[in-house]
């Protein structure tokens, strides 16, 4: 009714072709393509013209893929004005002859003047290849390269990558296959420097770094303002993968991290033992255990410290506590170490607790 049908529709697309429907002749017609992998690396580029006259087309790719693995198609048909027609994107998946296996690093965590050590797996490998390791860091600077001939059939490399000193505590590295056409594969792992150093002068912003693209956009503007740290509320209670992924996203965005490892707040409103108590040993023992997790997980970023929390309070309510089991005894035997014996707290306190199992504090309501 509003005569607003498209001119063209990409009715098909394979890894081979795509199909093309024209309601008239279209002169000028581009075709883009675009072929990227699961990183977002582009693999593949053509823009080319083609003719399109009423009824169906079918336009070969003839894609030039040398890679295994999965990989993202998008097709794109523009006027000669380069206003869009129509667009259409699949995914699939190839296998190669020669390629990459796994990155594996000697260590994930280095030293502030250790080199870089690993090896890469490789597969098939045939005359001429070359494997080349480049690291970049959180500023997207290239700090090392490294490029050597690989023996035919060769099945792994091993490197030792000297490195620059560093200026942030995340870095990449990444493991290219090639030869004289081009890159044949492409492998990457990560791994960390943290600074553990103090400055005179820190520049410190209360934020969070969740895995989500405007925080992170927030971060790096943070990072480009001269801010160097985030205190990071929200860990409270994450448990180590929580942790790790924070303060890793806070380290791609160049910041070091003081994360929240704990808080005490309870809101109870009733009830004179605290919970949960804060000398029971079970909650001593799970508690201690998060801090251990969290501590040793937030560790390999370089925090410049950790936060037992802000505002801590024992409770919210106007409660006596805490008169636990435990507590109790803990406070029996502090008072036992200040009176020469119970008759001497009696007198004080002018009460009349037959033994020190008896002891019980005074409430505020008593007090009064």
């Amino acid at each position: 009714a509003a005569k607003r049908e498209p001119v063209a529709n990409i009715t098909d697309l394979t890894m081979e072709s795509v199909q093309v429907q024209a309601m008239g002749a279209i002169p000028g017609t581009a075709l883009v393509v675009h072929v990227q992998d699961g990183q977002g690396n582009t693999e593949f580029e053509q823009a080319k013209t083609i003719t399109l006259a009423n009824g169906i087309v079918d336009v070969p790719l003839n894609l030039a893929l040398r890679r295994g693995g999965e990989h993202f198609l998008d097709v794109t048909l523009k006027r000669a004005n380069g206003a869009v027609i129509d667009w259409a994107s699949i995914a699939f998946e190839t296998t190669s002859r020669s390629g990459i296996g796994d990155i594996v690093l000697k260590s994930t965590v280095l030293a502030a003047d250790a080199p870089l050590v690993g090896t890469v797996g490789l597969r098939d490998i045939q005359p001429g290849a070359k494997l080349t390791l480049a690291v970049t860091d959180a500023y997207e600077r290239v700090v090392a390269r490294q490029t050597s001939s690989l023996a035919p059939g060769a099945t792994s490399h091993a490197f030792s990558v000297p490195l620059p000193p560093s200026l942030c505590a995340m870095h990449r590295v990444e493991a290219t296959l090639s030869d004289a056409q081009g890159k044949i594969d492409w492998a990457q792992t990560e791994f960390t420097i943290p600074n553990r150093d103090l400055d005179n002068f820190i520049f410190l912003m209360w934020s969070m770094a969740p895995n989500n693209w405007t925080q992170s956009a927030v971060n790096r503007t943070l990072a480009s303002m001269g801010v160097d740290s985030l205190d990071m509320p929200g860990l409270t209670g994450a448990d180590a993968d929580g942790m790790d992924a924070a303060c890793r996203n806070a380290a791609w965005t160049a910041l070091r991290s003081i994360p929240y490892i704990t808080r005490i707040a309870s809101k109870q409103r009733t009830g004179l033992a605290r919970k949960p108590c804060l000398t029971d040993p079970a909650h001593l023992e799970a508690w201690t255990a998060g801090l251990r997790g969290r501590a040793e997980a937030a560790a390999p970023y370089g925090p410049i410290a950790y936060t037992l929390g802000d505002e801590n309070f024992l409770v919210t309510a106007k409660l006596d506590v805490c008169q636990s089991p435990t507590c109790l005894v803990a406070f029996r035997n502090y008072l036992q170490k200040q009176y020469a014996g119970l008759a001497d707290l009696n007198a004080e306190w002018n009460t009349t607790f037959a033994t020190w199992n008896d002891v019980m504090p005074t409430t505020f309501n008593v007090a009064k």
